[in-house]
This record gives structure tokens, C-alpha cells and sequence, in this order.
């Protein structure tokens, strides 16, 4: 089969597909593949250009390889807008009068004084003229319309667009040039009514307006009866920025009842209440403007404290949704509320959305209406995806009409399932927006950061939670709450029986009953009594991290006491809960008996030596837990020594936290002896321990027996030269250890040296971290 190239087209032929090619592609991808291209585009006579003085070297290249009299359309485009030196650039190159055959002619911001030039020479000629005129000229604009005037009465023109949006002096269309009886299209910057009315009167053959907004003003209204005229050749007009009220809009465009399409953009984020008449539209419509096929628009409102609590989505949208949009016009409408913003935009298609990361969208159609959440997608800052699981409002203001706004979005929802929610304001929406989260069918996860609520909230948040059956994970981060509303909320979730993981991380505690000074207050035992209680109801409870509230004795008992029966949790913190060595006695006693919690963290307590001798007993007898966190606590050597002793026996701990428990040298020969012979430990924590060369020996003897242990640190202990070295030594033999931490140790530059040496010589790898400052 034979093929046939674009060389064996014939010179109309190619004329023909030049016909459909911007000018760029035909000179530099076209024009150097041969002699027969390279001589077509020489020949061709009907070029579009675009010249924009911001590329001087195109423009150069234009002038060097097409003929003035092959341009059929020009576009000049001063990109400096009003610098006289860029027209001139223009100038340089190109006589005017010998664009012969020029039939378009676009000039955007170019010198008045070429702009002339151009009237003069290429007018007479032209079927379609489009000018952009300069803010500033040593020749004035009304000076350009005499002269264009006069070319016109020579010419067969008759299709000019003018845009003066950027002029400052007198408004030229006051006055009735003959040019503006032949005015096709209109762009204007901000117009008062009586010259929107000018404009009507003086452009007999206008089809298209752009205006950025009108001033309309309420005595305009009353003196309709004045305007006799009705401006019938208008098919097309946009109105931007436009800060009128849809009844000033009703008024203005009742003097153009021909229009075809019909544009507004009003993006001043006005308050709802006062826009909120868009279901005028449809019988103004029907009854003024009978031609309309097209009517695009964008409506932005605030949403604010005062607007009422019924507004939704599929409220605002009614007035759309009617046989007259969906079905004759098949106008859709869109509602988006933006969270970050609170704001709603109500718009049609094909009108371009706010580009924001997170909305609810609400979109009209011939069946039913949807809401829709979406996020931005990040891989296209311009595109918008299905927000299915997770929902994430981080950074927002919710009123009680966006938190109802969010109810209404979220009910019959069931792909969600994780809500996120963060560093908002919510003292005025936070139980409307609670309502809403709890409203969602499948909601299993639940996350509260920084959020601030009142105890009134929390109260609410723990009568929701207690009749909540679907609810799995629940945290609050860096969250200040109340005393009171902590304990509504424990009360509340001491109904709950399907709630599986409860953390309360970094929460600061606001006007509790008893301080530090204090700590056996009532309240706070009486705190511990529905902790207790949640203990005993609920039996899907896995994982239990609680807010720091300094019990007495008692307390502690009451929670140990659940504890010791409870078969399900899995892990508990309970760190800065005032544990002495007598809460630490009760712990024992629950360790002793519980037989499914794997981890415990008693972090920044004052068990002290003797609660450490409880815990240790503990261990002993306890074949279930293998995390235990002692961190800060002042367990000193002796307490050490009884931990070492149980661990001996236990090999179900796999990690234990030891960090700041200052059990100083003779803490650690301890803790060596033990390494020595324990089959369980995989991970150790000795950080700030105050060990130094001489505790150091210890541990690294253990390094040459020890095949389990994988984790050590050892961060802040004031190991020299002569520590490291001994480690560098023992890590040579060992061949389980994975990871060693050094910072802040000043082991300087040999033992550095032997560190590394060690690692090279090792069979298996390891990661040791050493600080660079004490090299």
C-alpha cells in the first residue's frame, strides 16, 4: 500500500493546513524540514500573527521571513502596557503601510501615537478592528476616536471591539462618535448607571458588553420611567466584580431584554442574608428575558455568626432545582462551601470553582441533588477528588450554620470513616459539629487536636459517646480542657461498650479542684471511679492512655482494682498520675493478676526503690507483659537491682524504658549481670542515667553473653573514650545487637575511631548514633 507524505501535497494544499497552524509552528517547526516547506511558508499570503513586545527576537524573525503584505491578521500586544519605548521596538522594524492586506487588527495597550499611525494606513482595509486603549498618552483618546471616526466613513468596517477598562480620563463614549454606531463589543472598567445608559444609547449596533460592575443606586429605581430606551441589538453581556443585589441586577438588565448569554461574577463574599433571593431569578427570567439561552454565574456569601442555624446546602439550592432549570433551560447549578473561608459560592458550570483544599459541594441535577466532599488533589493543584474515608477540617471557623451545613453533608454518608479535627475555632459551632460527626454511619475513628472546647462541650461530646455503638478509635492531642469537662466526658464513655482505643496525649489540664500540692483530692479519685468503671462496662476496650491527674492512693486502687479483672486492654498509660510506692503496690497486685495487658507505661510517677520492688515481684509471676515504661522515676540503684533480679527469671518483656531513673554506676552492674542471662529483653532504655566509664563496663561485659538484645541507648550518660571503646570491643563479638545510641556522650575523636572500627569488623550490621559535637 502506498503512502502518501506531506511533501506530495500540492502548494494549495498546504496553504490549506497553514490555514490551521499559529504562526510559531509554521517558521520554526514547518518551515526548516525542507526547500518545498521552506519555500510554501515564503509564499504564503494569509499569516495570523501575534507579535508581543516582550519577545523582540520573535518579532526580529517575523520581520526577516514574512512579507507585511502575506499578514492577513495582526496582533500587537505591548506587554510593558503604556512604556512608548516597547511600541517603538515595534516601529524599528515594521512600516505600517505596507501591511497591505490586513483584514484584522487586534492592538492591545500599544502608544496612541501608533495607534494612529495604524488608523491611517490600515483602517480602510479592515473587517474587524479590536482596540485596547493606554491609561496614559500624549495624545488623548477622544483625539483617537475623531481620527478613527473619519477612517471609518472611508471603510466598510463595521465589527470594532474597544476596551477602555483602563482609562482614566474622560469617559470618551459621552460624546457620539461615528465610530461608536459601529461598535460590536464593549469592554469598560466600573461604570455608573447613567453612563451604563449612555453606552446603550450611543452603540446602536453593540452585540457584546463587558463591564466589570455597574453602580446602580436606589434613585436610579425610582426614576425608571425616565429611561424610555430598551437596547434591542444587545445579545451578550458580562458584568465582573458585581456587587449588586440581585433586585439593582433585576433593574439593569431590564433594559436589555434581548440578550442570548448572560454572565455575572460576584466574588465580594457578601453576607448571605443579603443575597439570599436567588429564587427571583426564574420568573424574572421567564418574564424579561425570553431569549436567554445562556446564564452563567458566580455568587460568592460569608457565613456568619448571624446566619441562621437552618441553612444547608440543599436549602439555598431549591430555587435551582425546579422543572424550569433542570429540565427546559438545563442550567445545573453547584453549591460549594468552602470550610477554610466560610464561604458558599453558588455557580454554574462552566464557571471555574474556587481552587481551596477542602469543600462540600453540593450539585443540582435532573434526579436528585448530591453532596459531594472533596480535597484537593495533590498531585493537581487544579483538580478536586472524592473525599471517601478520612475528613480532615484542620484550621477553620465553625459557625453553627457551617457546623449545620456539615450535619447535612455528612448524613446518609456511608463511605467515611476517620474524622480528623484540628486547630479550629469552634466555640459557636462545636455542638452543632459534633451532632454531625456523629451523625455519619459509619464513623469508626475520631481525632480532636487543639481544638478548644468548654466543659459544656465535652458533656455533650460524652452524652453522644455514650449511646454511640460505632465508634472504635477516639484521641484528643494537645487538647486544654477543663476538670469538669473531663470528667462528663469519662462519665459519658463509662456507657460506652464498643469504644476500643482512648488516648489522651499532651492534654493541659484547666481548673482542676486539687493542685500539685494536693494530691489527694476527692474529685480526682472520684475521676478514677469512672475510669474504673469503663474498665468493667466495657469489654472492647484495647487500648487505654489517660490524661495526666495526679491520684492518691486510693484512686490508683480503684483503677488497679478494674484493672486486675479486666480481660481485653492491651495497653494502659498512666504516666504523671502521682503513682508513689503505694499506688505502686496496687499496680503490682493488678500485674500479678491480669492475664492480657501487653504494655504499661508508668512514665514520670515517684515509685521510688520500693515500688520498684513491687513491680519487680510483679514480674516474676506476670507471663503476659513485654512493654514497660518506668521512665522518670527515681528508682535509683537499689530499685535497679530488683528489677535486674526478676528479669533474670522473666523472658515474656521484650522492651523496658529506664530513661532518667538515675541508677547510676552500680545501677547499671546490675543491669549488666542481668543482660547476662535474660532471654527476653529486645530493647533497653538508659538514656540520662549518669552510668559513665564505670557503669559502662558492666553493660559491654554483657554484650559478649547477651543474644537477644537488638536496641540500646545510652544518650546523655557521660560516657568518655575508655566507655566507648569497651562497647566498640563487646560490639565486635556481639552479633544480635542492631542499634546503639551515643549522643551526647563525650567519647571524642579515639573513641569515635573505635566505634567505627568496630562496625567494619563486624559480621552483621549495626547503626550507632554518636553526636557530632562531642567528636
Amino acid at each position: 500500500m502506498s503512502t502518501v507524505s506531506l511533501l506530495d501535497f500540492s502548494v494549495e494544499l498546504l496553504f490549506e493546513i497553514f490555514d490551521n497552524l499559529d504562526t510559531q509552528t509554521i517558521l520554526k517547526t514547518l518551515r526548516p524540514i525542507c526547500t518545498k516547506l521552506y519555500e510554501a511558508a515564503k509564499a504564503y499570503h494569509r499569516y495570523k500573527v501575534i507579535l508581543s513586545t516582550s519577545n523582540i527576537s520573535y518579532m526580529a524573525l517575523v520581520k526577516h521571513v514574512i512579507k507585511p503584505e502575506n499578514v492577513t491578521s495582526l496582533s500587537l500586544i505591548d506587554s510593558n502596557r503604556m512604556q512608548s519605548d516597547s511600541s517603538m521596538s515595534f516601529s524599528n522594524l515594521f512600516q505600517v503601510d505596507t501591511f497591505i492586506r490586513l483584514q484584522e487588527l487586534r492592538l492591545d495597550w500599544i502608544s496612541n501615537e501608533l495607534l494612529i499611525e495604524f488608523i491611517h494606513h490600515t483602517v480602510p482595509r479592515l473587517k474587524y478592528l479590536s482596540i485596547s486603549f493606554c491609561k496614559e498618552s500624549n495624545v488623548t483618546n477622544d483625539v483617537i476616536l475623531g481620527y478613527l471616526s473619519l477612517a471609518v466613513t472611508q471603510s466598510n468596517l463595521r465589527n470594532i471591539h474597544f476596551d477602555i477598562s483602563k482609562m482614566s480620563n474622560t469617559f470618551v463614549l459621552e460624546k457620539q462618535h461615528l465610530v461608536t454606531t459601529f461598535l460590536r463589543h464593549l469592554t469598560v472598567d466600573t461604570i455608573v448607571f447613567s453612563r451604563y445608559i449612555t453606552i446603550l444609547s450611543n452603540c446602536t449596533h453593540l452585540q457584546q458588553l463587558t463591564m466589570n460592575n455597574c453602580d446602580v443606586e436606589s434613585h436610579n429605581m425610582n426614576m425608571m420611567s425616565t429611561f424610555s430606551i430598551s437596547h434591542q441589538q444587545l445579545l451578550f453581556l458580562t458584568i465582573n466584580e458585581c456587587s449588586l443585589s440581585n433586585m439593582m441586577l433585576h433593574f439593569l438588565l431590564s433594559f436589555t431584554p434581548s440578550l442570548n448569554h448572560l454572565t455575572i461574577i460576584s466574588k465580594r463574599q457578601d453576607a448571605i442574608e443579603s443575597r439570599l433571593s436567588h429564587h427571583t431569578w426564574e420568573p424574572f427570567i421567564q418574564n424579561r428575558l425570553l431569549n436567554l439561552t445562556k446564564f452563567q454565574f458566580y455568587f460568592s456569601h460569608r457565613v456568619t455568626q448571624k446566619t441562621s442555624y437552618d441553612c444547608t446546602l440543599h436549602g439555598l439550592m431549591q430555587p435551582f432545582e425546579t422543572p424550569f432549570w433542570l429540565l427546559e433551560k438545563q442550567w445545573l447549578v453547584t453549591c460549594d462551601y468552602i470550610l477554610a473561608l466560610s464561604e458558599l459560592n453558588i455557580y454554574t458550570k462552566p464557571i471555574a470553582p474556587r481552587n481551596e483544599k477542602l469543600i462540600i459541594r453540593y450539585d443540582t441535577s435532573p434526579s436528585n441533588g448530591t453532596y459531594r466532599l472533596l480535597t484537593k488533589d495533590c498531585s493537581n493543584s487544579t483538580e478536586h477528588t472524592f473525599l471517601e474515608k478520612e475528613f480532615t477540617l484542620d484550621s477553620c471557623t465553625v459557625t453553627n450554620a457551617a457546623a449545620h451545613i456539615l450535619e447535612a453533608a455528612f448524613k446518609n454518608n456511608t463511605t467515611l470513616s476517620t474524622v480528623n479535627l484540628g486547630n479550629n475555632k469552634l466555640v459557636h459551632g462545636a455542638m452543632f459539629l459534633l451532632n454531625a460527626i456523629f451523625n455519619i454511619k459509619n464513623l469508626h475513628t475520631l481525632r480532636i487536636r487543639c481544638d478548644q472546647l468548654s466543659a459544656q462541650h465535652f458533656a455533650h461530646l460524652g452524652s453522644l459517646l455514650s449511646r454511640n455503638t460505632s465508634l472504635i478509635h477516639l484521641s484528643f492531642h494537645k487538647n486544654q480542657i477543663s476538670f469538669e469537662g473531663l470528667r462528663s466526658l469519662i462519665v459519658g464513655l463509662g456507657f460506652n461498650e464498643t469504644l476500643e482505643t482512648l488516648i489522651f496525649e499532651d492534654i493541659g489540664i484547666d481548673g482542676s479542684p486539687s493542685n500539685q500540692s494536693q494530691p489527694n483530692g476527692a474529685i480526682e479519685d472520684e475521676l478514677a471511679q469512672y475510669v474504673a468503671k469503663i474498665l468493667n462496662v466495657n469489654k472492647a476496650m484495647k487500648t487505654l492512655v489517660l490524661p495526666c491527674v495526679r491520684h492518691s492512693a486510693a484512686g490508683i486502687q480503684n483503677l488497679m482494682d478494674a484493672l486486675k479483672i479486666n480481660t481485653t486492654l492491651k495497653c494502659i498509660s498512666l504516666d504523671a498520675h502521682g503513682i508513689d510506692s503505694r499506688g505502686a503496690k496496687f499496680v503490682a497486685d493488678a500485674l500479678e493478676n491480669n492475664t492480657t495487658l501487653s504494655t504499661m507505661s508508668l512514665a514520670l510517677n515517684s515509685i521510688g526503690f520500693e515500688g520498684a520492688k513491687y513491680i519487680a515481684n510483679a514480674l516474676e509471676k506476670n507471663s503476659v507483659l513485654n512493654t514497660l515504661n518506668l521512665r522518670a522515676n527515681d528508682i535509683k540503684s537499689d530499685g535497679a537491682m530488683y528489677l535486674s533480679h526478676a528479669l533474670r527469671k522473666n523472658s515474656t518483656l521484650t522492651t523496658i524504658n529506664l530513661r532518667a531513673t538515675q541508677i547510676g554506676p552500680l545501677g547499671s552492674k546490675y543491669i549488666g549481670e542481668m543482660l547476662q542471662e535474660n532471654k527476653g529483653l529486645v530493647e533497653i532504655n538508659l538514656e540520662n542515667n549518669g552510668i559513665e566509664d564505670e557503669g559502662i563496663e558492666h553493660i559491654a561485659n554483657a554484650l559478649y553473653h547477651n543474644e537477644m538484645l537488638r536496641m540500646l541507648n545510652l544518650s546523655h550518660n557521660n560516657i568518655g573514650a575508655v566507655g566507648a571503646r569497651l562497647l566498640a570491643n563487646a560490639i565486635k563479638s556481639n552479633t544480635t545487637l542492631t542499634s546503639i545510641v551515643l549522643t551526647n556522650n563525650p567519647i571524642g575523636k579515639e573513641g569515635k575511631q573505635d566505634l567505627m572500627s568496630a562496625m567494619e569488623d563486624r559480621i552483621t550490621v549495626i547503626t550507632i548514633d554518636i553526636d557530632p559535637k562531642y567528636h
